[in-house]
């Protein structure tokens, strides 16, 4: 169930925890997401410096073990589309019970644009009908990650 060849080959660099694997600081769904520095300074390295919008998403198991990650769309320098029939899908495909979605703002901006909430609201709805928890949506940029989930938190 996934592994290197499930991986976008666009992403030469493996993420900082294997296939199968628990990702460094992820206990497993249900605790709080908390981005630790080596998977932010990977998704730096690997798409916050991209020319083009890209949307990735890790699909995780209920321990948070990597089953899959994969490139689901690109866009342009100024924007992309969250496929939210496909990530569901996908998810589904592997037995995911969680997903980390990822995608980049090449203009460097960390805050989310108003279509980024509101495709992440839709996401989460899509996601919670079809059993699968939406970890956190995390923007990318050449000087860090921010989480949209997290941030709706904090303005509430």
């Amino acid at each position: 169930m996934g592994g290197a060849a499930d991986r976008d080959p666009r992403d030469r660099d493996s993420p900082p925890f294997a296939p199968g694997a628990a990702p460094r600081r992820g206990p497993g769904l249900g605790q709080p997401f908390a981005l630790d520095q080596a998977l932010s300074d990977h998704l730096v390295a690997t798409i916050g410096r991209c020319a083009i919008e890209r949307v990735r998403v890790f699909f995780v198991d209920r321990q948070g073990r990597l089953l899959r990650d994969a490139v689901v769309s690109e866009g342009d320098g100024q924007s992309v589309t969250l496929p939210i029939a496909t990530i569901v899908r996908q998810a589904l495909a592997v037995r995911a019970a969680g997903i980390l979605v990822v995608h980049n703002h090449p203009s460097g901006a960390l805050a989310p644009s108003s279509g980024d909430r509101i495709a992440t609201r839709a996401l989460r709805r899509r996601a919670d009908a079809a059993g699968i928890a939406l970890i956190e949506h995390l923007i990318v940029a050449r000087t860090g990650c921010s989480g949209i989930l997290a941030a709706s938190l904090a303005a509430s």
